[in-house]
């Protein structure tokens, strides 16, 4: 999900919660276009906590659904390739293959990350 590849995982996760957004898509010669979009259901998520840039003075925690966390969210066959755009708060779901929009999910809670909880 982030435009970061973490160095390490920490072997902790967060508890997400988030609204899941599925869209009523239509295409034409210039490609998909939502028309509208529902609300299908608040899910509950422990999204696994990951650390960037581990040794810098950039260095953080992040905790983001996986791609497993996603499709079962979404309600989309095991192992269908998605592509997610967003950032911890939003996070867009589209077909690999051919950029459909499969839907969104939009963070309403969840624990923080502390950072005396770091190992």
């Amino acid at each position: 999900m982030s435009k970061h590849t973490p160095e390490e995982g920490t072997g902790r996760t967060q508890t997400q919660t988030w609204d899941v957004w599925a869209y009523v898509v239509s295409a034409d010669d210039a490609g998909y276009k939502i028309s509208a979009r529902n609300r299908r259901d608040t899910v509950t998520l422990e999204a696994p906590i990951a650390r960037y840039h581990a040794g810098t003075p950039q260095q953080y925690d992040g905790a983001y659904p996986t791609d497993e966390q996603i499709r079962d969210a979404l309600d989309l066959a095991d192992g269908t390739p998605i592509v997610t755009n967003g950032d911890e708060m939003t996070i867009f779901a589209d077909a690999q293959a051919d950029a459909y929009p499969f839907g969104e999910l939009n963070r309403v809670g969840g624990t923080p990350i502390l950072r005396g909880d770091a190992p």
